[in-house]
């Protein structure tokens, strides 16, 4: 029976491939559906950091060119490298 969806009986350890292919699918939808949370997170920071005034952004430590930079890092879809840039010097002996 080449449609169940339980593993093989003759072959134990080896789940049916139809399984294996649902299960990928699925991965790859909850990681599009993800990626489209963070993107939206991140349009809703750069949106609010872009209606802040030049002194806020000043005493936040932001310029305003930094803002899209800033906003993908808050939101995870990139690696937090500007906050290593701005403890490296306090890091240093």
């Amino acid at each position: 029976m080449r449609g169940r969806l339980i593993p093989d009986a003759d072959r134990p350890g080896v789940a049916n491939p139809a399984v294996a292919a649902v299960r990928t699918i699925a991965a790859y939808l909850r990681a599009i559906a993800q990626r489209m949370r963070r993107r939206r997170q991140a349009s809703v920071f750069s949106d609010e950091l872009c209606g802040l005034d030049d002194r806020m952004l000043h005493d936040l430590g932001i310029d305003r060119s930094e803002i899209g930079s800033v906003a993908s890092e808050m939101a995870g879809l990139t690696d937090a490298t500007r906050l290593r840039a701005l403890l490296a010097p306090k890091l240093a002996p």
